[in-house]
């Protein structure tokens, strides 16, 4: 039962984040092409700052990948710690 709501979370997951993915790479791609598109000053400039700001949104997506996985931890430890109080109630029970 744990597996498939744990499954289920995870493709969940997997989805938005492809989501997330897929959004931010078809908005880059926009406001690059329309960036190298541009003739005059300030075209580096805003190319560095896309860049910036792109890897702004890796670490945000790490910092979130990292709190998904402590979540799955902690859930997967009381699960864990579930089964071990359940058994040892059962093996008290038996003696």
């Amino acid at each position: 039962m744990n597996q498939k709501e744990v499954d289920t979370i995870q493709n969940k997951f997997d989805k938005q984040v492809g989501d997330m993915q897929r959004t931010v790479d078809k908005d880059l791609d926009k406001v690059i092409n329309g960036l190298l598109s541009h003739q005059g000053p300030g075209k580096e400039k805003a190319l560095v700052m896309v860049n910036e700001a792109y890897d702004d949104l890796l670490k945000r997506k790490l910092k979130i990948l990292m709190s998904k996985q402590f979540s799955d931890l902690t859930k997967y430890l009381g699960t864990m710690q579930s089964q071990v109080a359940m058994e040892h109630m059962i093996r008290t029970r038996q003696i």
